[in-house]
C-alpha cells in the first residue's frame, strides 16, 4: 500500500509541476486562456446563496485533476465580502509551498468572478496514512 500511495503521489507531484511550469511566465490572459480550456469533470459544492462554486476539471495536456474554486461577484453583498474575497486568494498564495496546505496554481479574475485552481486532494486518509506509513510528524515532508 505504502509503494502504490507513494508512487500515486510522485505522479501527481510531477504533473502539477508541469502545470506549474506551463504557467509561469504567461501574461494574465495567456494563463486564463489556458486554465479555462480544463475539461470540467464535476460540480463538488454549488449552492443557490453561496458566492462560492468549487468544481473538479481536468487539465488534459497532464491529465491532472484540479479543483476550480470560483467565487461569484454578483453574491458578495458588502464591500467586506469582496475585500474577503480578494485576501483569500493573496493569502493563499503566500502559504501555498507549504506541504501541509492544498497548493495553489494559479488564480485570477474576471468581470464576473474570483477564481482560484488548486491541487484536488482526493485521498480522505492521506493524512492518516501518512502518519501510519511513515510514522513521522505531519510537518517533516
Amino acid at each position: 500500500m505504502v509503494e502504490n500511495n507513494e508512487e500515486d503521489y510522485a505522479g501527481r507531484a510531477r504533473a502539477a509541476q508541469l502545470l506549474t511550469q506551463r504557467l509561469q511566465g504567461l501574461s494574465l490572459d495567456a494563463r486564463a486562456e489556458k486554465l479555462s480550456g480544463f475539461v470540467p469533470k464535476s460540480v463538488l459544492y454549488d449552492e443557490a446563496l453561496s458566492a462560492t462554486q468549487v468544481m473538479l476539471v481536468k487539465d488534459e495536456e497532464t491529465d491532472l485533476d484540479v479543483v476550480k474554486k470560483v467565487i461569484r461577484k454578483n453574491k458578495l453583498i458588502s464591500e467586506d465580502n469582496w475585500m474577503y474575497a480578494r485576501q483569500e486568494c493573496g493569502i493563499h498564495e503566500q502559504v501555498s509551498n507549504h506541504n501541509n496546505i492544498v497548493k495553489l496554481y494559479d488564480h485570477g479574475e474576471t468581470d464576473t468572478e474570483f477564481q482560484m485552481y488548486m491541487e484536488y486532494c482526493d485521498k480522505a486518509n492521506s493524512l492518516t496514512d501518512k502518519v501510519r506509513e511513515r510514522l513521522t510528524p505531519v510537518g517533516n515532508n
